[in-house]
């Protein structure tokens, strides 16, 4: 019997008294998301310290960053997600109490502060919020920079994960790097850099070149910290990577690609069998599990992190804990497989990502039908993006809709010039129906896809089940 080896997600409770969600509430006490916007502070380019604001909050919070008795730090382009759930979740099933700060949510921001793998519930958080209200204002008065929402989180979550007793943090940097609001950690506390693989992204704030790029991300090692560098595009990237580090006087640099080895095999259904060597260690098989091979490669560097990790704790990490992380660990919207398959949520809305979607369904599910739900923000270029949805040879594309979204009349021109088999419905829930209903007629796999909000959509109506 086949297990779905990726997250879910819960849907959204109203929180106290029916007056908010926590995210609701954050953002209302703030007022700035650059989030929201699809930008960061450091697009503006400022002259100031752009950590100015959020080290100001964490220091009338008690300087709750210098508290923690240990921190991972995870930057990267792509990744990093994943490879921080897998590295939370081998880490808490050695023993420890651990704390993951990550992003973006999709239904509840529980989704980005977890304790040993499970979401804070939203009431929970709220509460939290309210309770430091004050703080929160304060710090917006003693800074020239209002504090933006991520900034906000980010020094809540730190002081939360001391209070809740974390032994181990594992801290998901967002876009940036040197000026991202998670970049307040130092030694000893900061035990380990991770550095996910790397590309031309976000050129506006980070820079225009991989060079610039490199270097603002990995600008978040600090002296005597050993670095770990996943396997990159191309070994001139990785070599790049490491040099930077190095010259940051990092505490070494470990690389996945050299000290975790993987290989996989098909076994049944789609699953594969994965077999992980750690240096010269036994190697550890993993059977029947329903990932792709792009999860497998993160958990290659997530293996290799828990490696620096364990010594300092005194724990050992073993198969079970692998096993454990790679079949439980996973991320809502992030090929979310549910029911054994039946559907499969992804938040891709680029070509680049589609491409990604596209080769982990035909690796999963090699000869299987595939109907795709599609619906996708204003601002984005259906045309590239359907077109590599059109190597899965979908039987059909069903366009949607969802509140300032494009229009599904769009979606459906674009789907049909790309050559694709496409029709429209603009209630969300009737075009669940139809793709269902598809689906059934020859047995294929429903993918919802196309924004994070058409995972939301799809969780508010169907649920993780």
């Amino acid at each position: 019997m086949l297990r779905p080896c990726w997250g879910a997600a819960r849907a959204p409770r109203r929180g106290l008294r029916g007056l908010a969600t926590a995210a609701e509430y954050l953002r209302g006490l703030v007022k700035v998301d650059y989030e929201a916007l699809g930008s960061d502070r450091t697009a503006l380019r400022d002259d100031e310290q752009p950590l100015a604001a959020v080290r100001t909050f964490l220091e009338l919070l008690g300087s709750p960053h210098k508290e923690l008795k240990a921190v991972c730090h995870v930057v990267g382009s792509k990744g990093k997600g994943s490879t921080g759930a897998i590295l939370s979740s081998i880490m808490s099933r050695s023993g420890l109490r651990v704390g993951t700060y990550t992003s973006p949510h999709v239904v509840s921001l529980g989704e980005r502060v977890l304790i040993d793998g499970e979401p804070r519930e939203d009431d929970e958080l709220l509460g939290y919020f309210r309770a430091h209200e004050p703080v929160v204002l304060e710090a917006q008065e003693r800074t020239r920079w209002r504090l933006s929402f991520f900034e906000a989180l980010t020094a809540l979550s730190i002081k939360y994960f001391v209070e809740a007793g974390a032994d181990l943090a594992v801290v998901e940097a967002g876009l940036g790097g040197a000026r991202d609001a998670t970049n307040v950690f130092d030694p000893p506390g900061l035990r380990v850099v991770v550095v996910t693989p790397l590309e031309r992204e976000h050129t506006e704030v980070l820079g225009d070149t991989i060079e610039e790029i490199a270097s603002a991300k990995v600008g978040v090692v600090k002296p005597g910290t050993p670095v770990v560098v996943a396997p990159q595009s191309s070994l001139a990237l990785e070599n790049l990577v490491a040099a930077e580090a190095e010259r940051l006087g990092c505490g070494g640099v470990i690389r996945a690609s050299r000290e975790c080895h993987v290989a996989y095999s098909v076994s049944s259904e789609g699953a594969r069998d994965y077999m992980f060597a750690l240096g010269g260690a036994e190697a550890w098989e993993i059977r029947d599990c329903l990932v792709p091979q792009f999860v497998a490669e993160n958990a290659r560097t997530a293996i290799a992190a828990a490696a620096v990790l364990a010594p300092g704790f005194g724990v050992e990490i073993g198969q079970a804990d692998v096993a454990g992380a790679l079949r439980g660990s996973g991320l809502p919207g992030r090929f979310q497989v549910l029911g054994g398959g039946a559907a499969v949520l992804d938040g891709a809305h680029t070509q680049r990502s589609a491409r990604v979607l596209v080769d982990s369904l035909l690796d999963l599910f090699p000869g299987r039908p595939v109907v795709f739900a599609v619906a996708m923000g204003a601002d984005k270029r259906p045309g590239t993006f359907l077109g590599e949805l059109a190597r899965a040879r979908p039987r059909e594309v069903v366009c949607t809709a969802f509140e300032g979204s494009l229009k599904e009349g769009g979606l459906l021109r674009a789907a049909r010039e790309a050559g694709l088999a496409a029709s429209a419905e603009a209630d969300f829930g009737k075009a669940l129906e139809v793709a269902e209903a598809r689906a059934a007629e020859v047995g294929a796999v429903v993918v919802a896809t196309g924004s994070f909000r058409t995972v939301r959509e799809y969780l508010l109506r169907r649920g993780a089940g």
